[in-house]
């Protein structure tokens, strides 16, 4: 059971994929030492890490939920992109500073919306890729920020 929970991490990371190698040569060989209590505690041990690894994984829906996010926000950024400079903070303008401080989060967070949903798409019905999950909600969270800065409406 806990060989096969371990094999199961197919889509995980190199650092996780390596643990789980030696989890599994560790179940394997680990009988055959002779030492019962040791080994019982060796098993505890990696079950536990195990079980700790496998929480960082992104459900599909909470991925696209993120995506979600991600174009209501890119939505409400494109809209105060398009409107005019602001001679005197307008209601219907765009301040000064604006698109040049909302330029990296809303690049990044394109790249990361497309990549994840890539990932979706040759990936169905799997976890969310974590990374990719992380990179979206940064680049979300940074573009609310600076529209926060300007005062432009992120309610949206």
């Amino acid at each position: 059971m806990y060989l096969d929970r371990l094999l199961t991490l197919r889509h995980a990371s190199r650092f996780v994929r390596a643990f789980a190698v030696v989890a599994a040569l560790l179940v394997v060989a680990g009988p055959l030492g002779g030492c019962a209590k040791e080994w019982q505690e060796t098993k505890d041990f990696v079950s536990n890490a195990a079980d700790v690894v496998g929480g960082v994984k992104i459900k599909s829906k909470t991925a696209y939920v993120a995506i979600n996010v991600f174009n209501a926000a890119e939505a409400s950024v494109t809209v105060a992109l398009r409107q005019p400079l602001c001679p005197k903070q307008q209601p219907l303008c765009r301040p000064l500073g604006f698109a040049a401080a909302v330029e990296q989060p809303f690049e990044t967070g394109i790249a990361a919306r497309n990549a994840m949903r890539e990932w979706m798409k040759a990936n169905p019905g799997t976890v969310a890729d974590a990374g990719l999950y992380n990179s979206l909600v940064a680049a979300t969270a940074a573009m609310k920020k600076v529209m926060a800065a300007y005062n432009i409406n992120t309610d949206s």
